[in-house]
C-alpha cells in the first residue's frame, strides 16, 4: 500500500488576489501576472482543442474499435486534460480552486496513462442509513480532471435502460414508482441491494468488456497507482481491512467517473422477461413491482441472478425489504402507503434528520466565514461565506424539487429557508452580491445519498 504527504492546500500559499476568467473566479498569485496573458491564451486554446476531439469521439461512437482509438487520443491530449481541469475548477469552492498557472503546470505534472501516482485525501463519510461510514476518496485535480473527460466518453456512449433512473433524478424514479401503482395495479414490492457495489468491480473483468483502452482502466477509473493517505480507519475501510492491497478493491468511491462507470454495467442487465412486474433502478438500488406475492417472489430469483451476470465485476444482491404498498413501503429517502383516497408519500425520518443535521452544520461553515470577513474585510471570506450560504440555498431547494410530491416537503423548506433569509438579513447579503457571487459551484444536486451533483 502506497502512501503520500498530500500536496499542500492553496490557502497555505502567499495570499492571492481573484480575478474572473472563463466564467469562475480563480486565484492569482505573486508572480504569476506576467504570465496571465499567455495562461488565458493556452487555456482558451484548450477549450477549442477538447471541443474539435470530442466531435471526433461522437462519430466513432457506433465501433468499438474506432472508439477505443478516439478516447485514447482525446485521453493524451495535453489539452484535452487542461481543458477538463479547467472544468473542474469551476466547480470548487474558491479556497480549493487552482490558479489558471497552476492548471497548466499540474496538467504537465503526470503521465496520467502510465503512472497517475497523485495524492488522494481518505475521509469518512456517515451512510444516509445512519449505521456505518462510507471512505470517500478526494482526488486531486490532474486525476478529478481525467475522471471527467472518462464520464464524458462513458456517458456520451452509454443508453440508460428505461427502468434506470440515476441520471433523471429522485423525484422521476417515486414518479414511476406511484405510476405504476396506481395505473398498472403493481401493488407487491421489494427493494434490492447490490452489496459493497463499487468495491465489487474488478480490473479484469472491466478491462475486458468497458470500451476503453487498458490503461484508462488501470491507472484512471482504478486509480491503480494512486498514494492514499488518511486516518487509520478510513484507509482500513478503503481497503477492506486487507492492507496488505497496493491499491483498494475496485473503483473508488468520490471518483467523479466511478457512478457512470456503475451505470453502465447496469445497463446491460439481461433479465428474462416476466408478466405483471416491473422495475425502478436508481444507483446500485432495485425495486420491484408485482402484481402477486408469487410473481414478486419469482422476480426477485430472477433479478438477483441477472445482477449477479452483470459486466465489470462480481455482484451480490441483499433483499432490503418486502411490503405491500398497502403496508408502506420505503423507498429513497420517503414513505410511500396506499390507502383508500390514494397514495400517501412523506420523507423518512432518516432522511429528515439527515437533511437538518448536515444544514445545521454547513450554516455553522457559513456563519463563521461570514464573521471572519467582519474581522478582515480584505481576504476572501466575504465571497466564500456568500457561495456558502448560495450552496445552502441550492441544495434545500435541490432536496424540496426531489421530494415535491410529499405533503411536509414545502413545510420543511420554508423552515430551513427561513434561517437562510435571517442569516443573509443579519450579514448584509444583498440580491445583487449574491449574484455577482454565483458559479458553478453553488449549484448544487441532491441525491439520497448524500453525494452532490455540483461536488
Amino acid at each position: 500500500m502506497m502512501f503520500a504527504k498530500a500536496p499542500a492546500p492553496v490557502t497555505s500559499n502567499p495570499k492571492p488576489v481573484l480575478i474572473k476568467r472563463f466564467g469562475h473566479l480563480v486565484p492569482l498569485y505573486p508572480g504569476e501576472a506576467e504570465h496571465l496573458e499567455n495562461d488565458v491564451h493556452a487555456l482558451a486554446k484548450a477549450d477549442k482543442h477538447e471541443a474539435k476531439q470530442w466531435k471526433k469521439i461522437e462519430l466513432a461512437c457506433n465501433s468499438p474499435t474506432a472508439l477505443k482509438k478516439a478516447a485514447y487520443l482525446y485521453l493524451t491530449s495535453l489539452r484535452c486534460r487542461q481543458a477538463a481541469m479547467l472544468e473542474v475548477n469551476k466547480r470548487l469552492p474558491i479556497a480549493r480552486r487552482l490558479s489558471l498557472h497552476q492548471i497548466i503546470e499540474k496538467s504537465n505534472a503526470f503521465d496520467v496513462l502510465t503512472k497517475l501516482d497523485e495524492a488522494v485525501q481518505v475521509s469518512l463519510v456517515p451512510k444516509s442509513s445512519g449505521t456505518g461510514y462510507r471512505p470517500i476518496c478526494n482526488f486531486g485535480p490532474v486525476a478529478r480532471g481525467a475522471q471527467r473527460m472518462v464520464l464524458k466518453l462513458v456517458r456520451a456512449t452509454t443508453t440508460p435502460a428505461p427502468f434506470q433512473f440515476t441520471r433523471l433524478g429522485v423525484r422521476k424514479a417515486i414518479e414511476e414508482a406511484l405510476r405504476l401503482i396506481t395505473e398498472e395495479g403493481l401493488h407487491h414490492v421489494a427493494e434490492l441491494d447490490i452489496k459493497d457495489h463499487y468495491p465489487s468491480f474488478n480490473a479484469a473483468k472491466l478491462v475486458d468488456t468497458l470500451p476503453l483502452p487498458k490503461a484508462v482502466v488501470m491507472q484512471i477509473v482504478m486509480a491503480a497507482s494512486a498514494k492514499y493517505e488518511g486516518p487509520h480507519k478510513a484507509l482500513s475501510l478503503l481497503f477492506l481491512n486487507h492492507v496488505f492491497h497496493q491499491t483498494p478493491p475496485g473503483i473508488p468511491q468520490g471518483s467523479a467517473a466511478s457512478s457512470a462507470i456503475a451505470e453502465w454495467s447496469v445497463s446491460k442487465l439481461k433479465m428474462v422477461k416476466i408478466k405483471g412486474i416491473a422495475i425502478v433502478n436508481f444507483a446500485d438500488n432495485f425495486f420491484l413491482f408485482a402484481k402477486s406475492e408469487a410473481a414478486l417472489t419469482f422476480a426477485l430469483k430472477a433479478l438477483r441472478s441477472a445482477i449477479a451476470g452483470l459486466p465489470g465485476g462480481s455482484f451480490k444482491t441483499e433483499v432490503k425489504q418486502e411490503a405491500t404498498a398497502a403496508s408502506r413501503f420505503r423507498m429513497l429517502g420517503c414513505w410511500i402507503k396506499f390507502t383508500p383516497a390514494g397514495l400517501d408519500v412523506w420523507p423518512t425520518e432518516t432522511n429528515l434528520e439527515a437533511l437538518r443535521c448536515q444544514f445545521a452544520l454547513d450554516l455553522q461553515t457559513a456563519e463563521a466565514l461570514l464573521s471572519s470577513a467582519a474581522k478582515e474585510p480584505s481576504g476572501s471570506w466575504r465571497l466564500e461565506g456568500v457561495q456558502a450560504y448560495l450552496r445552502l440555498r441550492s441544495r434545500i431547494a435541490s432536496w424540496a424539487a426531489a421530494y415535491a410530491f410529499c405533503a411536509d416537503a414545502e413545510v420543511v423548506r420554508d423552515d430551513l429557508m427561513w434561517a437562510l433569509d435571517y442569516l443573509a438579513h443579519r450579514f448584509g447579503i444583498t440580491d445583487a452580491e449574491a449574484k455577482a457571487a454565483k458559479d458553478p459551484s453553488v449549484e448544487v444536486g441532491y441525491t439520497p445519498y448524500g453525494l452532490s451533483a455540483g461536488e
